[in-house]
């Protein structure tokens, strides 16, 4: 059913404020994970799917590793070129990227040099260094909503499927 227009000018104005308001009224939240999307403008960004978190799964008594004391969540990404694992530790993560375009472990090299960066849907991303033998780590970790962007010295660049810390 459709609504008749309304006579006048200054009632069609009103009709569209009030749907130009409604349109504005996205959650700021939904804004933001736009922008990022948007905020890697990378043709040749290889996107990484999330082939392993220790947190899911069937069997719900491995769900964690205690490690002197300290829960480690271990989470793995893989894409054409790279897996990337993360073992987020209760102050910090430390990981591993390993080339894989040439085969899978054991016969993948080492990821690194290169920069992997933890970008949260809310704040400021941070970023650390992957040596050359493909390893990294983060002294703090940044919490909720999260994806990895690695770069390689290679030409490599992968952004992570989002998880939640």
């Amino acid at each position: 059913m459709s609504h008749p227009l309304p006579a006048d000018d200054e009632s069609l104005l009103d009709v569209l404020r009030d749907a130009l308001g409604e349109a504005r009224a996205v959650p700021a939240a939904l804004v933001r994970a736009g922008q990022q999307l948007y905020a890697v403008r990378d043709l040749d960004l290889e996107l990484a799917r999330l082939a392993h978190d220790s947190t899911l799964g069937h069997r719900a008594h491995l769900r964690a590793e205690e490690v002197e004391g300290a829960t480690i969540r271990d989470v793995t990404f893989e894409s054409s070129s790279l897996v990337i694992s993360l073992q987020v530790l209760p102050n910090g993560a430390q990981g591993q990227v390993i080339n894989v375009a040439n085969g899978r472990p054991p016969d993948g090299r080492p990821g690194g040099p290169g920069t992997v960066q933890i970008r949260p849907a809310d704040g400021e991303p941070v970023t650390a260094t992957i040596g050359e033998h493909g390893w990294f780590a983060f002294d703090t970790v940044p919490r909720g909503r999260v994806q990895l962007l690695c770069r390689t010295a290679g030409g490599v660049n992968a952004l992570t499927a989002a998880i939640t810390i």
